[in-house]
């Protein structure tokens, strides 16, 4: 029996099921696949790229404790969101096509409001936010600074 892994997740669309996977792995596919080929804001590193998706689908920002519109808002940039997907089903092997037959192959699948906020969800917030960006136990956050060392 397979044990489950907390850096695994499963994202439908149409008939198509692919394992999401958040890893080293994840990080040297996308790297290698998008890294300097893409226009700005993107980069081709996985987590600068997770972090844009994320700040650029809110359309308001908090600045100096002031609620204002987000210039940089867009909703959800669902080529990004693909671009990340499959690289995770890549490094999960639940795939083995190229980006761009992965990519023919989704885009063709019947899909509304649900698959791309079900995207968003598993790529963004409990891969991206809850494995990719989370901190290892036993760590409580904010290191001291070098000064409290004297």
């Amino acid at each position: 029996m397979a044990v489950p892994r907390d850096n695994v997740r499963e994202w439908s669309i149409g008939e198509k099921t692919y394992q999401l996977e958040a890893s080293l792995g994840t990080k040297i596919v996308y790297q290698n696949e998008f890294f300097g080929k893409l226009e700005e804001p993107y980069k081709g590193l996985l987590e600068d790229d997770i972090l844009q998706v994320y700040h650029r689908s809110r359309p308001f920002e908090e600045i100096d404790g002031e609620v204002k519109p987000n210039p940089d808002y867009v909703g959800n940039d669902i080529e990004a969101l693909l671009r990340i997907a499959w690289a995770m089903a890549r490094a999960a092997g639940s795939t083995k096509r190229g980006y761009d037959k992965f990519l023919n192959d989704v885009i063709h699948q019947p899909a509304g409001m649900f698959e791309e906020a079900s995207l968003y969800d598993v790529v963004i917030m409990r891969l991206g936010e809850g494995i990719i960006f989370r901190r290892p136990e036993g760590q409580d956050g904010a290191a001291e600074s070098d000064e409290a060392e004297e």
